[in-house]
């Protein structure tokens, strides 16, 4: 029902197996929860072998190796870790490409999925702290903006008021570190006025440990990510 449901939304075709959706498909997206992934690679092994079909993998935690591993030797994969702002066509799409992907293929994967958002190649090794900032980083973000929310009703403003002030602001903040190249320390610098106001609001921050709390964030993660990716104890 909701495969229907979806391709009656997306004008596509609902399916009624994984080895059928393979048969018919250009490419394969794997986007499902991780631990499906061998039962999804036995479903399709075959035909996506025979057909030469692309994998392009989207599962958190899962490294190029696993899914190549899981589908054979010599299957074209591209790993994505994109976020939710995808939706929008406004998301953050970190990859990471496998040895067998050929560069026609890999162009042509970048253009489809660059329709979604940014591209920002990234080594493997590294994908996990990617994930942990653009790939998290809705959440914190969210989290940031809601207690901005509850501060700014704290001092007096109307919830709504403040929840436009905080998404306005934060999309404006972005939009000019783009335009700045990303200098977020430039851009600090240009708001804060010596014993201004911003000053003193910073100075709070600092005092409470507002880099602490977002570098153990991003360390967090990365430690989860390792740990769901390790092998079990007495295993392989």
């Amino acid at each position: 029902d909701r495969a229907r449901a979806l391709a009656e939304e997306t004008r596509g075709r609902a399916v009624g197996s994984n080895r059928e959706l393979a048969e018919t498909a250009d490419v394969v997206v794997l986007a499902t929860k991780p631990a499906a992934l061998t039962q999804v690679a036995e479903d399709v092994r075959v035909t996506v072998a025979d057909r030469g079909l692309p994998v392009v993998s989207i599962l958190g935690a899962t490294p190029l190796s696993v899914i190549e591993q899981a589908f054979g030797p010599g299957t074209a994969v591209l790993r994505f870790m994109p976020n939710v702002a995808a939706e929008v066509r406004a998301g953050t799409f970190c990859y990471a490409v496998g040895a067998a992907l050929d560069e026609r293929t890999e162009r042509s994967l970048l253009d489809l999925f660059g329709l979604l958002g940014e591209l920002v190649p990234i080594e493997e090794r590294l994908m996990d702290a990617a994930t942990a900032i653009s790939g998290c980083g809705p959440a914190f973000f969210a989290l940031v903006a809601e207690s901005l929310v509850d501060a700014g009703v704290k001092e007096g403003l109307d919830a709504r008021q403040a929840a436009r002030l905080a998404m306005t602001t934060m999309g404006g903040t972005a939009e000019l570190m783009r335009r700045r190249g990303g200098d977020a320390v430039g851009l600090r610098r240009a708001v804060t006025s010596p014993g201004g106001v911003t000053a003193a609001g910073l100075a709070a921050l600092e005092g409470y440990g507002v880099r602490a709390a977002f570098g153990a964030a991003v360390e967090a993660v990365v430690q989860r990510a390792e740990a769901v990716q390790a092998p079990p104890r007495g295993g392989s």
